[in-house]
């Protein structure tokens, strides 16, 4: 197991936190329960009906047992009233009435997220079954978004690569964003790659280097895209002082294949970033030579050229 899951682990142990989980009847969120209960992680939380969710358990030859399990009907459950009325007055000025609040929070994931924000539970995992729109509505909705911090939400990827890796051996990286703001204004690509990049430092205990990418190396194009992660990266780089992070380059994956080759320095780079944060994820340039370019060439590129950079 991976040094940073094997530390997440660790944590989260130590704080014996209670997670929520509304997909029940899915085979893998069924599993993992199963994996965190024997290992006495966290105290798990499932919403479903107590009979259908032991008996597909046992079908599926998980240890779950009943004294250690936690399972809310929401049919049954005594909260369900509080809870609706709740979701009321917080969606009322969207013109939501107070029937459409009482069926909507008996959908499990809106219920997960009431548990959450009335202090039932410490967080909530979903995403397996339903989609990421969905999550984000019902979180975003009832949990809210931390506004201290930012205004956007955002989603990253942390890729941990195996200590076996012949050239990325136990590396951690952080991609930002991979599925919920996939056209970024300026501001908001700066802000996705900040608060990313805290998260990945909260994750991983690493001080992150952060990299914008676009299709020109350094400006040498000259484009409305190129323009706008020019400026994200100004913007992130006076906003980091904040974040007490590391902003330092705007680099095109494909170059950093021609540097290796060519010898040409990578100017201002002088640790290993870690974490890569693009405005368009579906560019061509950058699907077609994210793993080859990052996997395989960015760590022993920056390795060689880390102690020659100005």
């Amino acid at each position: 197991m991976h040094r940073v899951l094997q530390s997440i682990r660790a944590q989260a142990k130590a704080k014996h936190a209670s997670l929520v989980f509304p997909e029940s009847d899915d085979t893998r969120t069924l599993q993992a329960v199963a994996e965190m209960i024997e290992h006495k992680l966290i105290e798990p939380v499932l919403i479903g009906k107590r009979a259908e969710i032991l008996e597909r358990a046992q079908s599926l030859g998980l240890r779950i047992p009943e004294d250690v399990i936690r399972i809310v009907d929401i049919d049954s459950s005594d909260c369900l009233e509080d809870y609706a009325h709740e979701y009321f007055l917080l969606r009322q000025h969207k013109g939501i009435t107070e029937a459409e609040a009482a069926k909507i929070i008996r959908q499990p994931l809106f219920y997960a997220a009431m548990m959450v924000r009335k202090g039932k539970a410490d967080g909530c995992v979903a995403g397996a079954v339903n989609t990421t729109a969905d999550v984000l509505r019902a979180a975003i909705q009832i949990i809210g978004v931390d506004k201290s911090q930012t205004n956007l939400v955002s989603s990253f990827f942390l890729m941990a690569f195996p200590e076996t890796h012949y050239s990325a051996a136990g590396r951690v990286f952080t991609f930002a964003d991979c599925g919920v703001v996939p056209y970024p204004t300026s501001e908001e690509l700066a802000d996705i790659a900040l608060t990313s990049a805290a998260s990945h430092q909260a994750l991983t205990g690493e001080e992150p280097m952060v990299a914008l990418l676009s299709f020109s190396t350094k400006g040498s194009a000259s484009h409305e895209s190129v323009e706008k992660v020019v400026r994200a990266l100004e913007i992130a780089k006076h906003a980091a002082l904040r974040f007490t992070l590391m902003v330092k380059c705007s680099l095109m994956l494909p170059s950093l294949r021609a540097s290796a080759s060519a010898r040409r320095p990578i100017a201002q780079l002088q640790v290993k970033p870690m974490c890569l944060f693009s405005q368009i994820l579906t560019l061509v340039t950058l699907a077609t030579n994210l793993q080859n370019a990052l996997v395989v060439q960015l760590p022993s590129v920056l390795s060689s050229k880390a102690s020659a950079s100005p």
